[in-house]
């Protein structure tokens, strides 16, 4: 877990750079400048700061496997951001984009490894998917963080998630706020990973456990609507 740690704070800071850099501290008053090396630093470092101190919250040591582990602490990486940016004076729904830019890119380096690895077993785009998903069920969305079911229909892949280790982290520990920021940021990013899985991959998930539901109901397609 410390490998994937230094990986994971490393990935994340590498992003931020990559997204804030050059992009306006505020977009309405754009007089107010932009993101430099400084600015962005300083948020890195109070991010560090409220991480370690959120961390013994997240009881990551009570989580029974390693992709569990994996993902709640960058749960709590992205919430000790949100505070950061906040108090850096970043207007709340701007904080939001920004940080979910940035979790984007370390999410989407998830993806290149088992997405080659399909395109070797199947050329069908379906099976494609279908194997993609396969890998992440076992790998880091592997119960008991992770409550769900799943199934092949011949038109698509159904995941049903009952239970969300980063969610419950975040109601548990969370502001409403902060709850809503978790729904706009990690419960946004299965529409482009559909993409990225494969060309013409699209998703549909009509309940969301972090909008107050009770099942995240998601429906994978790998061939174009």
């Amino acid at each position: 877990m410390v490998f994937i740690k230094l990986w994971l704070k490393w990935a994340f800071k590498r992003s931020a750079y990559q997204i804030l850099m050059g992009r306006y501290l505020d977009r309405i008053q754009p007089q107010m400048g932009r993101f430099d090396r400084m600015r962005v630093d300083t948020i890195i470092e109070q991010t560090w700061q409220k991480l370690e101190q959120m961390l013994p919250g997240a009881q990551l040591d009570q989580l029974k496997t390693m992709g569990n582990r994996q993902n709640v602490f960058l749960a709590v990486v992205t919430r000790a951001a949100y505070r950061s940016f906040l108090e850096a004076g970043v207007e709340k729904e701007y904080a939001t984009e920004l940080i979910s830019d940035i979790a984007w890119k370390v999410y989407l380096s998830w993806i290149p490894l088992p997405r080659f690895i399909a395109r070797l077993v199947t050329r069908d785009p379906q099976e494609q998917m279908n194997f993609i998903l396969r890998i992440f069920l076992r790998y880091p969305f592997s119960p008991p963080g992770y409550q769900r079911e799943f199934w092949a229909e011949p038109d698509g892949y159904c995941t049903y998630w009952f239970r969300c280790a980063p969610y419950e982290y975040f109601r548990e520990h969370g502001s409403s706020e902060e709850i809503m920021f978790f729904n706009k940021t990690w419960c946004t990013f299965d529409w482009a990973v559909a993409q990225e899985m494969v060309e013409g991959g699209h998703y549909e998930r009509p309940h969301t456990l972090s909008a107050g539901d009770e099942v995240c109901d998601m429906k994978w397609y790998g061939r174009p609507a």
